[in-house]
């Protein structure tokens, strides 16, 4: 019994360290002598950490958070807080003039 569960909490954490890494942009941006690049690397099989950035017309937006804690549930509070910017940067994107306005509640 001990070794089932011992196999199931590896496929949890490994589970949780792949959808983790989908909320981290992987390209590299290049805007005139501007280069915005990223690395992540977790203290533990997940965290509570993100980044992320975006174009919203002549604006960049760029957003690193930190949840507090480590493993799957800090991880789980980033994954809702990415999902809340991807859709907030899409509402910015649709609009007809484009303004980030960070004064709006997310």
């Amino acid at each position: 019994m001990a070794g089932k569960i011992d196999e199931l909490m590896i496929q949890t954490a490994e589970t949780a360290q792949e959808v983790q890494a989908m909320f981290f942009t992987q390209a590299k941006l290049q805007l005139g002598q501007l280069s915005l690049y990223g690395q992540y690397i977790p203290a533990s099989e997940c965290a509570g950490d993100g980044w992320h950035y975006a174009q919203v017309g002549d604006e960049l937006l760029v957003v690193v958070g930190n949840a507090t804690g480590h493993g799957v549930s800090a991880a789980l509070v980033t994954a809702a807080a990415h999902a809340i910017l991807l859709h907030k940067t899409q509402e910015f994107k649709e609009r007809s003039q484009p303004k980030i306005d960070l004064k709006e509640p997310f």
